[in-house]
Formats: structure tokens, C-alpha cells, sequence
């Protein structure tokens, strides 16, 4: 049976493996979150920079990368139901003031974030205030909009 890599430890920003055939390798992040992170702090860790760059008119962007199964989508939306759920809250609120649920992924939370600025940019400055978005995936080297 041949050997598979492990990880020995996790920390703000590095995990470290162990590689069979290699050995212990650190690498090196921006960043690292543990498997029970919550999606409030991944979203504070890995995006919420990019999107505050945004806010004041740069370009930015977000990548999530990895393995079939590992998470991605989950980390950039959320379980199943969660649009649904968040924009019915967001409804009954009126956008503004409302809780952002906790299992909000990055792409629900950066919206949010980027219409709430929106809004305050328009009422504390009467500033007229537009966003681009694009969200594609990349799979088995085939790009595509979605």
C-alpha cells in the first residue's frame, strides 16, 4: 500500500507535511486555516482585503484552488440552501442592517460587504458607485464563466 502525505502541523502561516519518499517539508502562506475554521474567519483571513481594495477602485481578486472534494465550493458559498437563505434575510431587512449568516461563504460575504459600501458611499457622499464581477472555474484546463 503506498504511503500518502500527512500533515503534522498547522499553523498562521505554515503547514507542514510529511512527504513519503521526501520527508518533512514546511510551506509557506499568506495564510492557513484550520478545517474548523469558521467561515467569518476564512472570509477575514483570505478575502476581506481584496474586497475592501475593490471599495476604493482597484482591481482584485480571488482564488480558490484544490482538489476535487476539498471544499471549495463550500468555502466560497457556503452549504446548500445558503443563497436562498441569505437573500431572504437580507430581504427582510432591507439589506442594511441584517446578520450575516454564520455559514456565509467568501462570495455571499464579499457581496454583502461590497453593496453595504455601496449604499453608505451613496448616502454619506452622493457618490454613484459600480462593481464588475466575474466568477469562473477553472476545471481539467478548461475555463469557464460562470
Amino acid at each position: 500500500r503506498k504511503s500518502r502525505p500527512k500533515i503534522l502541523a498547522i499553523h498562521d502561516r505554515q503547514l507542514i507535511l510529511y512527504l513519503p519518499g521526501i520527508g518533512v517539508k514546511p510551506y509557506q502562506f499568506d495564510h492557513v486555516c484550520k478545517e474548523d475554521a469558521l467561515q467569518s474567519e476564512v472570509y477575514a483571513k483570505a478575502a476581506r482585503e481584496s474586497v475592501i481594495t475593490a471599495i476604493n477602485g482597484f482591481n482584485a481578486a480571488i482564488f480558490c484552488y484544490g482538489q476535487t472534494g476539498s471544499g471549495k465550493t463550500h468555502t466560497m458559498f457556503g452549504p446548500q440552501g445558503i443563497v436562498k437563505e441569505t437573500l431572504e434575510g437580507l430581504d427582510s431587512q432591507h439589506g442594511g442592517g441584517a446578520v450575516v449568516p454564520g455559514s456565509c461563504g467568501i462570495v455571499l460575504r464579499s457581496c454583502i460587504e461590497l453593496f453595504r459600501a455601496k449604499e453608505r458611499l451613496r448616502r454619506q457622499f452622493d457618490l454613484v458607485t459600480t462593481y464588475s464581477l466575474q466568477y469562473v472555474q477553472l476545471y481539467n484546463e478548461k475555463v469557464t464563466d460562470l
